[in-house]
């Protein structure tokens, strides 16, 4: 055990604890996973509140990646004694000094690369993505403060060999070591950079003129579309599986696997399928906004709102992925992973894909108006029937790779198709689009409490 030398009279000493890296943070490590463009949010101020010194597994698990980064590299202590000094999250196991020297070279080399590694901007246009990854809630280094909410800024200023604060206070200058405070997410290994399969693509809901992809963690990320808040602000036990617009373009809801449902926008909640313990997999909309249906895997429909109910598959067995309503609302279809395709109301059967040799699952059904559909597979396989137009099967490049969505666009002579890495891919008359610059969390500054940092 070593303690950090005493610096002043707010200083207090701080216990490093050496515990084994817990296997979920090794596996997530190992395998050097692929994230797709769900990030978690930028995390607010959560002051230590409780006493739990003991060292949390995901600043552990950092502690390990930060150290097989820039090997021979130290630790002034992750726990720190409750009965000492003033509020800290060292108190609840959840921060870590690293130590590097400001005035030792390859120190102050390896404390910048680690710094810019967290602070990047990732392939997706999300800021600050490993660091929001990791669930680092700001940092500390050479007497400047690193927060999500405000970016860096002056943490004490040198005054005859005191570093003093903008209270006046005497704080630690940081130039020893960086201190590390994490969310409760990220020191219990509940972030995406530990669960990065909550990063990936599971919907693709169209509006007038663009789309929105939306992960696996609620996170919705615009393409040419407005953008009306997610579910992404704290780690959920069941993913999103669907999501789907109003007809406005205004709005959209989010359905999670458990069958709870979250409206934005101008979209309007109207109920869930929760209570009926079932494992939910699609929602689509009523045409005038006031509804949606929503769909089991086992076959079973939920009609909410102004929705009405023509049937469901119900113990059919088989295992159903998705429902698309007709134009009048007066039908739907429902799709299954296996090709077959039921009817139900003013809805028309005009085929399946049961004899087309399917190699890979069917992923999502499309309506193309009232006389036709797609089916698209998992590989990238496009099923027209009726009057949908055919397009050419996607080549996936890599052998993993699997779509998740499909959406039309407005004149129907087109779809994009969603990949669960963030790749969207276009046929027909559908047009190639950007992400809007990320839509990060408002922070109303006159809310967010001044951290209270005495390191």
């Amino acid at each position: 055990m070593r303690a950090r030398a005493k610096r002043g009279p707010l200083l207090a000493m701080a216990l490093l604890v050496a515990l084994p890296i817990t296997s979920a943070g090794a596996m997530a490590m190992a395998k050097r996973p692929r994230f797709g463009p769900g990030v978690d949010d930028l995390a607010l101020y959560n002051g230590q509140s409780i006493c739990s010194p003991a060292p949390k597994p995901g600043v552990l698990a950092f502690q390990r990646a930060v150290y097989a980064r820039h090997p021979g590299t130290g630790s002034l202590g992750v726990s720190r004694a409750c009965s000492i000094g003033g509020r800290s999250e060292h108190k609840e196991g959840r921060a870590w000094d690293w130590a590097v020297d400001v005035t030792v070279r390859w120190q102050r080399r390896a404390a910048r690369d680690v710094i810019d590694w967290l602070l990047e901007t990732d392939r997706f246009g999300n800021a600050h993505a490993r660091a929001r990854r990791f669930g680092v809630m700001y940092l500390i280094w050479n007497r400047r403060i690193w927060l999500p909410w405000s970016g860096w800024r002056t943490y004490c200023k040198m005054r005859n060999g005191v570093c003093l604060g903008t209270d006046g206070t005497a704080r630690h200058p940081h130039t020893t070591h960086i201190h590390f405070s994490f969310t409760w997410p990220g020191a219990r290994l509940k972030t995406t950079w530990w669960k990065p399969g909550r990063s990936l693509v599971t919907a693709l809901a169209p509006e007038r003129d663009g789309y929105w992809v939306v992960a696996r963690n609620g996170a919705v990320l615009p393409h040419s579309s407005g953008y009306f808040g997610a579910t992404s602000d704290r780690p959920r036990k069941r993913p999103v599986v669907d999501a789907a617009a109003t007809p406005t373009g205004k709005g959209y809801w989010l359905l999670s696997r458990h069958g709870a449902v979250k409206a934005f926008g101008d979209a309007r909640y109207r109920g869930g399928a929760k209570k009926y313990s079932t494992r939910a997999v699609a929602i689509a909309p009523t045409p005038t906004g006031k509804g949606y249906w929503i769909l089991a895997r086992r076959g079973r429909v939920f009609e909410l709102g102004d929705a009405e109910h023509f049937g469901g598959m119900r113990g059919s067995g088989v295992r159903w992925t998705d429902l698309a309503p007709t134009p009048t609302g007066a039908g739907y279809l429902l799709f299954s992973a296996t090709g077959e395709v039921a009817a139900f109301g003013d809805a028309a059967h005009l085929g399946d894909a049961l004899d087309e040799g399917l190699y890979s699952p069917v992923t999502a059904g499309i309506a193309h108006g009232a006389e036709g559909y797609w089916l698209v597979t998992k590989r990238g396989r496009i099923l027209s029937f009726g009057d949908a137009p055919v397009f050419e099967p996607l080549k996936l490049a890599r052998p993993n790779a699997a779509l998740v969505d499909a959406a039309p666009t407005r004149t129907g002579a087109g779809l994009w198709l969603a990949g669960e890495q963030g790749q969207v891919y276009e046929r027909g008359d559908a047009p190639a689009l950007r992400i809007l610059q990320e839509r990060a969390r408002r922070f109303d500054l006159g809310l967010i409490p001044e951290p209270d940092l005495l390191e």
